[in-house]
């Protein structure tokens, strides 16, 4: 076996040599550097672990906070619907109220005036029966271009007032 490796230019002992050397590194760097690197791959993986939990933790925290915010969200549009609802029906009130108020104050001057057409109506007829009186007693005085005596007088304008009162 050595004349083969011989003929092919193979030198066992440097084989073994090399072969030693070779396990003797790879020991060391096993031993020396692999172990870091495979803690430091370890940690790094961990590490990549904890960032996707807290992306997920982040993300279910985020999905919580806007439910929570969609639902005060509806809770204040409820809230102003309410509101909006009261002012309308607060305004209806008030504009009725009003309404009412203007309707009570018209009637009041409405029956103000009615009382004061009254007035003036039975001032009128006071001042047209005192002037019918007047003018019939001046007619009656040229009429008769004579003397009346006071009893034939009154009972004159008495008939004459009783028949202006039954013309109204």
């Amino acid at each position: 076996m050595e004349e083969i490796f011989g003929s092919l230019g193979i030198k066992p002992m440097q084989i073994a040599i090399q072969m030693l050397g070779f396990f003797l590194v790879f020991g060391l760097l096993a031993k020396l550097l692999w172990k870091p690197v495979l803690d430091l791959m370890d940690a790094r993986e961990n590490e990549v672990k904890d960032l996707f939990d807290k992306a997920e933790n982040a993300k279910k925290e985020s999905e919580q906070l806007m439910a929570e915010y969609k639902d005060h969200l509806e809770k204040i549009k409820e809230e102003a619907q309410e509101k909006i609802a009261e002012g309308i029906a607060r305004g209806n009130e008030m504009g009725d109220k009003i309404v009412n108020d203007a309707r009570k104050m018209a009637e009041q001057e409405k029956q103000r005036a009615i009382n004061a057409i009254e007035d003036e109506a039975t001032k009128a007829r006071m001042e047209l029966r005192d002037f019918a009186v007047t003018l019939s007693m001046d007619i009656a005085e040229k009429v008769l271009q004579a003397e009346v005596d006071r009893s034939k007088h009154e009972n004159l304008v008495k008939k004459l007032v009783s028949d202006l009162e039954s013309m109204n």
